[in-house]
C-alpha cells in the first residue's frame, strides 16, 4: 500500500506537465519544484467530465482556475450575462487555460462552459495557490507582481481600450505582456532564468549570452522563457493610426534635423511602452510627449494587437514585438498646427527621367504626389507626417519603397503661406 507522501508525488508527476504549460508555473517549477509540488497535497485535482457536462455556468463566483488537459469544452457567452450582442460561442482546445482570472481576483463568471465529449481537466485553487507559494520568497514575489499586473487588466479592460474580459481571456494578459510591465527588479529574475537556461542548453554562443545576461541586469532588455522552453526577447509598443473621414490615416515619412539633415522612414508614430504602464496610459504619455500635435484633438476608437517575431542576429533568439495599435478618430483636422508640403518639381526633364529611373514605380510615385502633407516642428526639427491610404502605407514602409519614399522626401518644400512658413521656421531654429 503506498503512502500518503508517495500519493502526492505520483500526482504531482501526473500534474506537473500540465501545470508547466502556463510560462508562469514553468518559471517556478524551475525555481523550486519542491515547493510547487505541494500543491498536489491539497486540493488540485484532475476533474473528469462527460460529454454535456457542465463546468460552470454564468453568474458563478468562482476561485479555481482549469487547464484543459484531454478533450474538448463549448464555451458560451449571451446578452442576459455577458456584454455581447447576440449568443457567442467557442470551442476550447486542449492545452487552454479557463478562468485564469479566480486565481487572481474576486471573479464571477460570464459564461458556461459543457463539455463536448468526455473531458478532463486540472482544478486549481486559488486560496491553495496563495499559501503554498509563500513558501518560497522569490517565487512569492514573482507571483505578487503577475497578480498585480493581471487584476489592473481586468479592472481597465472595457471598449474602447480594449474588449470586455471574459473567463477564456483577459486582454493584454499574455505572459510576454505581463512581463514586460513588470517592476525591472522582477523583469531581472524572469530575465536572468532564461538566459542561465540558455547557457545550459547551449543553444546560442557563451558570448551571445553574456551580452544578453549584462543587458537583462540592466534593465535594457526583457526575455522571458516559454512554457514550451522557447527564449524570447520582448519588446512592446504602441502606434497611433489617426483615421480621416475618407479613409486616409496619418503617418510618419521622415524627419529634419535642425541642420537641415532629412532621414526617411515610413511608420505609424508611437512609441516603447515602459514598464507598470496600461494601454490607454502609453497612450497618453506619447500622445502628450511625442505627438503633441494630436493632444486633445483626438479620440480612441479601438485597439487591436499584432506580434511579430524577429531573429535577432545580436543574441542568436527571436526578438518578439507586442505591438498595439490604438485607431484614432481625428476632431477638427483644421487644428492640427502643421506647415503643408509639396514636391518641389525637377528642373529639367533630364532630372526627371534620372529621378523617375530610381524608382520602383511609378504608379507608386504618382500616389505620393496626390498625398497631403504636413510638417510639424520639433524641438529644433521637424517632422513630416502623410495622409496616406493603407496600399501607399504598405508599400512605403516595406523595402520595396524605400527609394521612392527618400525622392519623395527629398523633394519636399513648403506650401503653406509665408507667414506660416516664417512662423514654423521661427520655432524650427
Amino acid at each position: 500500500m503506498l503512502s500518503n507522501s508517495l500519493r502526492a508525488d505520483l500526482r504531482f508527476e501526473i500534474q506537473r506537465r500540465h501545470l508547466a504549460s502556463h510560462p508562469l508555473f514553468y518559471l517556478a517549477l524551475r525555481i523550486d519544484a519542491t515547493t510547487v509540488s505541494l500543491l498536489s497535497r491539497g486540493p488540485m485535482v484532475l476533474v473528469h467530465l462527460r460529454a454535456n457536462d457542465e463546468l460552470f455556468l454564468p453568474g458563478a463566483g468562482m476561485e479555481n482556475a482549469f487547464c484543459l488537459v484531454d478533450g474538448q469544452l463549448r464555451y458560451s457567452q449571451s446578452p442576459m450575462f455577458a456584454p455581447v450582442d447576440e449568443e457567442e460561442t467557442t470551442k476550447v482546445d486542449q492545452g487552454r487555460w479557463i478562468c485564469e482570472a479566480a486565481l487572481w481576483s474576486e471573479w464571477t463568471t460570464v459564461g458556461q462552459a459543457d463539455a463536448i465529449c468526455s473531458s478532463q481537466l486540472l482544478s486549481l485553487p486559488s486560496s491553495e495557490l496563495q499559501q503554498v507559494m509563500q513558501g518560497n520568497p522569490s517565487i512569492a514575489q514573482i507571483f505578487l507582481e503577475y497578480a498585480r499586473q493581471y487584476h489592473k487588466r481586468i479592472i481597465h479592460s472595457r471598449p474602447p481600450h480594449a474588449p470586455w474580459p471574459t473567463d477564456l481571456h483577459v486582454p493584454f494578459t499574455e505572459y510576454y505582456d505581463l512581463v514586460s510591465s513588470m517592476d525591472q527588479e522582477v523583469q531581472v529574475v524572469i530575465g536572468s532564468d532564461a538566459v542561465a537556461f540558455l547557457r545550459k542548453t547551449g543553444r546560442v554562443n557563451a558570448a551571445a549570452c553574456t551580452k544578453l545576461g549584462q543587458e537583462v541586469s540592466k534593465g535594457k532588455s526583457i526575455v522571458v522563457l516559454t512554457g514550451d522552453g522557447s527564449v524570447v526577447r520582448v519588446v512592446s509598443i504602441i502606434a497611433i493610426k489617426v483615421d480621416r473621414e475618407d479613409g486616409r490615416f496619418l503617418a510618419q515619412i521622415g524627419k529634419m534635423d535642425a541642420d537641415g539633415t532629412l532621414h526617411t522612414s515610413c511608420q505609424l508614430p508611437g512609441g516603447k511602452r515602459e514598464r507598470n504602464e496600461l494601454v490607454e496610459e502609453s497612450l497618453q504619455r506619447v500622445i502628450a510627449k511625442k505627438e503633441k500635435m494630436l493632444l486633445n484633438n483626438v479620440e480612441l476608437v479601438q485597439t487591436v494587437c499584432q506580434t511579430v517575431e524577429k531573429q535577432s542576429k545580436e543574441f542568436g533568439i527571436q526578438t518578439r514585438y507586442l505591438r498595439t495599435i490604438c485607431s484614432m478618430r481625428l476632431a477638427q483636422e483644421e487644428r492640427l498646427q502643421a506647415v503643408r508640403c509639396k514636391v518641389c518639381p525637377p528642373e529639367n526633364d533630364a532630372s526627371e527621367g534620372t529621378m523617375m529611373a530610381s524608382l520602383s514605380s511609378r504608379r507608386w510615385w504618382t500616389a505620393a504626389l496626390d498625398c497631403e502633407v504636413l510638417a510639424f516642428s520639433e524641438n529644433s526639427g521637424a517632422v513630416l507626417y502623410a495622409w496616406m491610404t493603407q496600399p501607399e502605407f504598405d508599400f512605403f514602409s516595406g523595402p520595396s519603397g524605400d527609394a521612392t519614399l527618400r525622392a519623395w522626401v527629398g523633394a519636399m518644400q513648403w506650401e503653406s503661406p509665408a507667414e506660416e512658413v516664417a512662423d514654423f521656421d521661427a520655432r524650427v531654429v
